[in-house]
């Protein structure tokens, strides 16, 4: 197994000139001065459109850094990503502009990408997918830097640099795929497949003010005043599972990339440079309760969580902006006489309307406590 090293820069608020010291540090150790020539694909975290406050996207002072960083090496920055729902010129340029990556483009002379093809990339290391739809842009690009956003998840336990990547697969095409994998060691094994197959020259984790609770979008920011980076996207999310106060192999992500052998199986045996990332407080993650599931080990306990895990319950929260109907690969929700309702028969639990729903209205209720006219 090779031996990854992360760093870690303490960054407590997005002040522009400490975001840009720990993010040129990062470049120093991990890519080479001369870009010149280069176009360079920078792959934000933008789920959905919302403010840089509410921490569900990718915090713009990051990005800006990435991008002028990549300028001062001669290279071309273009910021790339498909978010939640369907791709195309003007929704990606609502996304740029409430998420604050058009400002970030603009103040680091970086380009903002509006190409909404999508074009095959081999995956000759995956053992679950072997070729991927993914973005043009982000396919032709010479290098790749993912710039993920450190949050807890409904469906993989927390989204980071690895899961960031399922972002190169452009709108709607990404709520198939779940259809294609609706189980958490298929989908889990089919994102390892897609990072082999990308693996960005260097990723780094926006972990200054996280998110916990029902994430990846419904939760609360969290201060946590970290900036991680490494050329290894497992390595640095097994040290981020370590800050969020969990095991890597609670993670499914993690939990395949130790059983392939991509990354070690604790932070421990990872190396890591820059700041102390110890000891901070844990993260409270979707739905969490102490259960006694926690005393079995884990191949009698992944089988058995997965298949009592909860189903969304659209809330009297909701507006009835459909999006949650529009992204569901099953079509298990369909408008009722007040507002959407999920047909939880049909449901296959990828969560997909809970990461889209732009009104937190999307609640998730174990099958026993299901309303009956939910």
């Amino acid at each position: 197994m090779k031996t990854a090293t992360v760093l870690v820069k303490s960054v407590s608020r997005y002040e522009q000139p400490a975001v840009d010291l720990a993010v040129e540090e990062a470049f120093r150790r991990f890519l080479p001065d001369d870009l010149a020539g280069k176009t360079v694909a920078v792959k934000p975290n933008l789920l959905l459109a919302r403010t840089p406050e509410n921490a569900s996207t990718t915090h713009p002072a990051v990005v800006s850094a990435v991008c002028r960083a990549i300028g001062e090496r001669g290279g071309t920055a273009l910021i790339v990503e498909s978010g939640g729902g369907p791709i195309t010129p003007s929704s990606l340029e609502k996304l740029y502009e409430t998420t604050g990556m058009k400002k970030a483009a603009e103040e680091s002379g970086a380009a903002l990408n509006f190409d909404c093809s999508s074009e095959k990339m081999p995956a000759p290391l995956g053992k679950t997918r072997k070729e991927f739809l993914v973005l043009s842009s982000i396919r032709r690009a010479d290098l790749i830097v993912s710039v993920a956003k450190l949050k807890t998840h409904g469906f993989m336990k927390m989204t980071a640099s690895v899961k960031n990547l399922y972002g190169t697969i452009p709108g709607l095409h990404k709520a198939m795929m779940h259809r294609e994998y609706p189980g958490k060691k298929e989908f889990a094994s089919m994102i390892c497949d897609l990072a082999e197959a990308f693996r960005p020259a260097l990723n780094i984790t926006d972990a200054i003010v996280g998110m916990e609770g029902e994430g990846p979008s419904g939760g609360t920011p969290v201060r946590t005043g970290l900036l991680l980076a490494s050329d290894d996207p497992f390595a640095s999310d097994v040290v981020a599972a370590a800050i969020m106060g969990i095991r890597p192999q609670e993670a499914p992500i993690l939990r395949e990339a130790i059983e392939r052998k991509l990354v070690p199986a604790s932070a421990d045996e990872i190396e890591t440079e820059g700041d102390d990332w110890r000891g901070k407080r844990p993260y409270r993650f979707p739905g969490e309760k102490k259960s006694i599931l926690g005393l079995l080990p884990g191949v009698l306990r992944y089988p058995i969580e997965d298949m009592t895990r909860a189903y969304p319950y659209i809330s009297d929260r909701c507006v009835s902006c459909g999006k949650c109907a529009g992204i569901c690969p099953q079509k298990a929700i369909r408008k009722g006489e007040k507002r959407f309702r999920v047909h939880i028969d049909q449901c296959i639990r990828c969560y997909c309307c809970h990461e889209i729903c732009p009104e937190k209205a999307i609640d998730m209720v174990r099958k026993g406590k299901y309303p009956k006219n939910g």
